[in-house]
């Protein structure tokens, strides 16, 4: 693989290079690129030695080792698969029982995570750092046999909201290709210290931290996204790059040290909404404050990395779309009866070429890789006459009102403009046709709810207004930093049954 090549050569060409840090203050660390590479050719070797096959797990806690023990399972040659400590045990549960003769590589935290988890009883588990064995180096350390183009790398596993998680499948090829484009598309140099803040199981919190060790830079693990912990951590490490997440963002655009934030976003080269969107007047918000960072909207998905990315400085007048396609990246919107559609009608969203995964783990995986085939994102959108992509919704999420078709991000935006605040948080969950729940994160009186629902009939009218309008004082997120629709509709079904109770 290029990405391990390339982690050789950085070994002995800048072996002192900070190539990750992590923790803060007394628990600071840094990982030199020396040690990076031999500590995970160390940790394959052992993997080697373990006869491990199949997918490999690290779990283990945020910081060097975790990146380490997924570096070795490349260098073995095995997909490695990374457990996120923060998720519920339930979730690990159903991941590890889709592998359950896997090998688990653990720190101190992974084990305690584990023990909380019914674990398959022919699951294996091993220290995930062990004292490196003498002569043991970048230049000494066994060479691997050459494995082919598209076998499996790293496993991603989605959200699992509608079911049991899938196991996303990343060829080594295409990981190498994603990375060389991510450092191309962001313009990463060696001199560049990026913040993760977002984990290492979604893939842009992954193509982040590998594609900056790819161009030789420092990645800097973050451990939160709260706002006061962002600037403090951008100004200790000088912090040139940042992905964020539409939760995250609304933090930063919420936040009372407002003047801070944006001294310190702005000190950046770059900054990105990745994972989701915001409201049109969140954006004009940014666009606004953004005043020397690049601005950067992305698009994808986990089966498919990036389908499409807009410099906003460099359009501002397409603000609301994602962009064009991606480098190496081709997409379409059809209607549904299979035709492409026109600039600006709408239809769902087809996508193909680089990031496409080679299929879920435990299926037939490879074939869809190779082809040229597009396919369906379940995303519905629009394309204008420049090529650029606008997304709608989801298509699972459309409700269809008479002959409209409504996606609740849609009606979300409408029900702003009605609170006429656009600070306002609001997130609109579809129900039977054609009732919907919106949530808010203001403070309501019932009288107050009242007037404001009102008010959304009167702009929105009766079938597209909310039949009810839900306070929450933090919208719920998902450990990427999206919104948690899951969570939500659980909130809502308990308040409305709650109604129902005090009406009857």
């Amino acid at each position: 693989m290029k990405l391990l090549d390339r982690l050789d050569e950085l070994a002995v060409s800048a072996p002192g290079r900070a190539a990750v840090v992590f923790g803060r203050g007394r628990t600071r660390q840094v990982v030199s690129y020396g040690e990076l590479v031999a500590e995970a050719r160390n940790l394959a070797e052992r993997l080697a030695r373990a006869d491990a096959q199949g997918a490999t797990f690290v779990a283990a806690a945020r910081g060097g080792p975790l990146i380490i023990g997924l570096l070795a399972c490349l260098w073995a040659g095995v997909p490695g698969a990374l457990i996120d400590l923060q998720q519920p045990a339930r979730r690990t549960q159903s991941i590890l029982e889709q592998a359950p003769r896997a090998l688990v590589l653990t720190d101190a935290a992974g084990a305690l995570h584990l023990g909380r988890v019914n674990t398959p009883p022919s699951l294996r588990l091993m220290p995930l750092l062990e004292p490196a064995r003498a002569g043991t180096s970048a230049a000494t350390a066994r060479a691997r046999a050459p494995l082919p183009s598209d076998a499996p790398a790293i496993v991603l596993f989605t959200s699992g909201s509608t079911g049991v998680p899938k196991g996303v499948v990343i060829g080594r090829t295409d990981l190498d290709q994603r990375l060389a484009v991510e450092g191309d598309w962001f313009g990463l140099t060696p001199d560049d210290r990026i913040l993760g803040v977002l984990p290492l199981t979604f893939d842009v919190g992954l193509t982040q931290c590998l594609g900056t060790l790819y161009a030789g830079g420092t990645h800097v693990l973050g451990d939160s996204w709260l706002p006061a912990d962002l600037v403090s951590r951008i100004d200790e490490e000088n912090v040139t790059g940042l992905a964020l997440a539409p939760m995250v963002w609304r933090q930063l655009l919420a936040a009372k040290q407002a003047a801070a934030v944006w001294a310190a976003l702005n000190r950046l080269r770059y900054v990105t909404l990745s994972g989701g969107s915001l409201s049109r007047p969140e954006l004009e918000h940014l666009r606004a404050h953004l005043t020397t960072a690049r601005f950067v909207r992305t698009y994808g998905q986990t089966e498919m990395f990036r389908i499409a990315a807009l410099d906003v400085r460099a359009h501002p007048e397409k603000l609301d779309s994602v962009g064009p396609a991606y480098p190496g990246v081709r997409f379409e919107v059809r209607r549904l009866d299979g035709a492409v559609a026109a600039p600006g009608e709408v239809g769902e969203v087809f996508a193909g070429g680089l990031g496409r995964m080679l299929g879920y783990w435990g299926e037939a995986s490879g074939a869809v890789a190779t082809d040229a085939r597009l396919v369906a994102t379940a995303d519905w959108g629009s394309v204008d006459e420049d090529g650029f992509l606008y997304l709608k919704g989801r298509k699972d999420e459309m409700v269809k009102i008479l002959d409209r078709r409504v996606f609740p991000a849609e009606i979300a935006s409408l029900c702003r403009a009605a609170l006429t605040d656009p600070s306002i948080e609001v997130v609109v969950l579809p129900r039977t046709e054609p009732m919907v729940v919106a949530f808010t994160t203001a403070a309501l009186s019932e009288s107050d709810r009242a007037v404001k629902i009102l008010l959304m009939r009167r702009e929105l009218g009766n079938l597209l207004a909310p039949r009810s309008l839900l306070t929450i004082e933090q919208m719920p997120a998902t450990l990427s930093g999206k919104v948690d629709y899951v969570a939500l509709r659980a909130h809502a079904e308990a308040a409305l049954a709650a109604d129902t109770a005090r009406d009857t």
